[in-house]
């Protein structure tokens, strides 16, 4: 509400002949912001985070990019890899490297031996471009590893989310 009100108080400003034929967003400001346009998380993620409440413990750990994490945590209070307060923690680069890692690599063992490694039950694995502290579009997330049930195992799917439990 603010930023339309400022907004609009600039376009009332405008002389009229330049406000007729005026279309907004501005294409370089829609160019520079798409990414800002859609949810950021989808229905199905959100729905997962109901299945996560009844299904985990308060103390399970999650693999998800900074967006996941975020929905996870806000309405489970669920931990992750990435999020909140993650910066805070012992080297969080090293966290950002791990979870950009587990989705981006071809191997179900080394993605099982990160995953591990962050002490992480669960995989959140969203089927959308990922932010890990790096953007990795969705073109190269490699979704066929956690197919593997030697590391992983699905516990819940739903619209745009796959959840694994990591073994």
């Amino acid at each position: 509400g603010f930023i339309d009100s400022q907004v609009q108080s600039v376009l009332d400003r405008l002389p009229p002949d330049k406000g007729e034929n005026l279309q907004l967003p501005l294409p370089e400001v829609k160019y520079q912001c798409d990414f800002y346009y859609d949810p950021v998380v989808g229905r199905g993620e959100y729905n997962a985070t109901k299945w996560i409440l009844n299904n985990t413990n308060k103390s399970d750990k999650f693999v998800a990019d900074i967006f996941g994490a975020e929905l996870i945590m806000g309405m489970t209070t669920r931990v992750s890899t990435e999020g909140g307060d993650w910066a805070n923690a012992p080297d969080p680069v090293s966290m950002m490297t791990h979870t950009n890692d587990i989705y981006k690599t071809d191997d179900a063992g080394y993605a099982h031996d990160l995953a591990k490694l962050e002490k992480a039950d669960y995989v959140f694995v969203p089927y959308r471009g990922l932010y890990t502290g790096w953007w990795l579009p969705k073109e190269e997330v490699n979704y066929t590893k956690f197919d593997d049930t030697r590391y992983f195992r699905p516990v819940f799917a739903d619209d745009n989310v796959t959840i694994y439990r990591v073994l």
